[in-house]
């Protein structure tokens, strides 16, 4: 299976987008949020929460909730794209502006999200532009396994890829 050195023009933009959503849902950053302080009483959930309580919440968990997301253990980039079923709940609903949070949000949203925001799509070009990748493992393809990341350590065996430099490779040695 060859993975890379697609078209890179403007019209494929938005499926780049799909997919690093889709990515950023399907295995987050982190897999909760720092603590936020409760600012006044309140009742969420039918849950009583005091002024200046600490919570924190799992961001795996809103960004898999199954009221919210078509198939939330499937990796479907369309579910990011406005034309396409999947965009809006499995009730066919608008999802709640909340539901895509993959760096927090608020004064306590990820200090890496602008950085991540500008650098991944351009990295992603620029591999898939010079470079063709094969899977060393077949396994992942016969099985349609997707290997889950961890924010800090993980016991899954790495996804071996071969990188193949295409023609367009001799480029770089100018930048």
């Amino acid at each position: 299976m060859e993975i890379g050195h697609q078209d890179t023009t403007a019209s494929n933009f938005e499926f780049l987008w799909q997919v690093i959503n889709e990515c950023l849902r399907f295995n987050p950053p982190a897999p909760q949020t720092d603590e936020y302080k409760i600012c006044k009483d309140c009742t969420l959930g039918g849950v009583q929460f005091k002024k200046d309580t600490q919570v924190d919440y799992s961001l795996f968990s809103v960004l898999h909730n199954p009221n919210e997301w078509y198939h939330p253990e499937k990796f479907l980039p369309e579910r990011f794209d406005q034309s396409h079923e999947y965009f809006k709940t499995p009730s066919g609903n608008e999802r709640h502006p909340m539901s895509f949070q993959p760096f927090g949000i608020g004064e306590r949203k990820c200090l890496g999200y602008q950085l991540a925001k500008t650098v991944v799509p351009n990295l992603v070009i620029k591999l898939n532009h010079f470079f063709d990748f094969e899977l060393v493992d077949q396994q992942y393809e016969e099985e349609h396994k997707f290997p889950m990341a961890e924010a800090v350590m993980s016991n899954e065996p790495p996804v071996m890829v071969r990188c193949k430099p295409t023609d367009k490779a001799s480029q770089l040695d100018g930048m």
